[in-house]
């Protein structure tokens, strides 16, 4: 769906409605009276101005755009594109085309070309929360009559979150500079960027999960469920002998059986601890990123996860169930931001705030988990409900500081979750 208006900013002050009527009332006037000169020039600027506005005005109806508005999912680090269709349905032909995308805030995704915003485009940005550094832009060529053309967009996803294509414009003119019309593209969806995915160490969810040993990634086999035989190989263990067709003087043969799996796990944010007089803004995405590429590797292992998240700047504090999808646990880390700054009662600093998680639903999953991971900055800052309610046999704490203030239960370094190291 698209609508247009007049673009006053980039368009000449001679195009505007006022300037129109206003020199052609001045023409009027000075041909009453008889000043050849000025009417000759408050005439010519009342054509050029009219000519303009009703080519811009022309050339820019009859314009259909068809871009998948469906959401765009991708994760950092990765590309992606966008195709768009355009059509002129009429036999006017269009003198130029340009694409206007305005850019999410922290730049979650680029355009393979961008520009500084111009100084009347500040404004507007900043009031709609979109980035005033960098916008898109794209040149889409003309339009000659009913022509119909096909374009594709690269885009490139630099950090998690959230670009909505709903403000994105085309623009076009009259191809002197003098007259420009905005056409606005409504419901043009969004593209998510989920948060940046590492290699991660998982066996600890594993071996905190079981009370005998495991077997490879996690999965134990039931001895008690056989679900197939298969030939005796050389090195297969005794145990599984089917003695029974062995009696039977039949081959040699092994008993396999059915795997199972570890019980769930709850992973807890708190991503305020990374906030207040001090952010950690680096160490909070990596911590977001070592959650999402956990939860991607243990649902991949088929482990059941829940996952609680603090309040942030622009959502609620709430808990999301392993019936709820992969993809609604990736958009939320992929959204979330701090409380915004709070300044104490004299107004001279900033104040750290508490963690407000949704302590009810947390509580209300502990009979169907076997654990509880915490992930925060800090030990210290962990939520006292949360502390308090959760035994140390339930609770695990992944901090970036070796505390030992919170000794009633485990303490680990995030970074020890990261294969291979810390990744920069």
């Amino acid at each position: 769906m698209l609508s247009r208006r007049h673009a006053a900013h980039s368009s000449s002050i001679f195009t505007s409605t006022a300037a129109i009527i206003l020199t052609g009332v001045m023409a009027l006037i000075s041909a009453l009276y008889s000043s050849v000169l000025i009417f000759s020039a408050l005439s010519s600027l009342f054509l050029i101005g009219l000519v303009s506005r009703i080519w811009t005005y022309s050339s820019s109806k009859n314009i259909s755009l068809k871009m998948d508005t469906r959401s765009l999912y991708l994760f950092a680090g990765n590309n992606c594109h966008l195709n768009i269709e355009i059509e002129n349905n009429k036999f006017l032909p269009t003198s130029y085309l340009n694409l206007f995308m305005p850019l999410s805030k922290n730049l979650s995704i680029t355009p393979e070309r961008t520009r500084k915003p111009d100084q009347w485009e500040i404004i507007p940005l900043a009031a709609k929360n979109y980035s005033t550094t960098e916008v898109g832009e794209a040149k889409l060529g003309r339009l000659r009559w009913y022509e119909k053309k096909e374009i594709t967009l690269h885009f490139k996803a630099n950090r998690r979150g959230v670009s909505k294509l709903e403000d994105w414009s085309i623009r076009t003119g009259d191809g002197l500079g003098l007259s420009e019309t905005e056409i606005r593209i409504n419901n043009g969806g969004a593209i998510t960027v989920y948060p940046r995915i590492i290699s991660v160490n998982t066996a600890i969810f594993f071996r905190n999960l079981w009370n005998s040993e495991t077997g490879s990634y996690g999965v134990m086999e039931d001895l008690s469920v056989i679900k197939s035989t298969r030939e005796y190989q050389t090195g297969d263990s005794l145990k599984h002998i089917n003695w029974r067709l062995l009696a039977r003087a039949l081959p040699l043969s092994i008993n396999t059986y059915e795997d199972i799996l570890p019980k769930t796990v709850h992973l807890i944010f708190d991503g305020e601890s990374f906030s207040g007089p001090r952010a950690h803004k680096k160490e909070m995405e990596e911590c977001i990123s070592i959650i999402a590429s956990i939860l991607l590797s243990l649902k991949k292992r088929q482990v059941d996860c829940y996952f609680s998240i603090c309040k942030g700047e622009e959502s609620k504090g709430r808990t999301i169930r392993p019936k709820d999808g992969i993809r609604e646990t990736l958009y939320t880390l992929s959204v979330y931001e701090p409380l915004a700054e709070k300044l104490n009662d004299a107004g001279t600093e900033i104040v750290k705030q508490k963690a407000q998680f949704d302590i009810t639903s947390i509580l209300s999953t502990k009979p169907k988990v076997g654990r509880f991971y915490y992930f925060s900055y800090d030990a210290v800052s962990m939520d006292e409900n949360i502390a308090r309610n959760i035994s140390r046999e339930e609770l695990c704490i992944f901090s970036y500081l070796d505390t030992r203030k919170r000794r009633i239960h485990g303490n680990l370094n995030i970074e020890s979750l990261i294969a291979g190291g810390r990744h920069e």
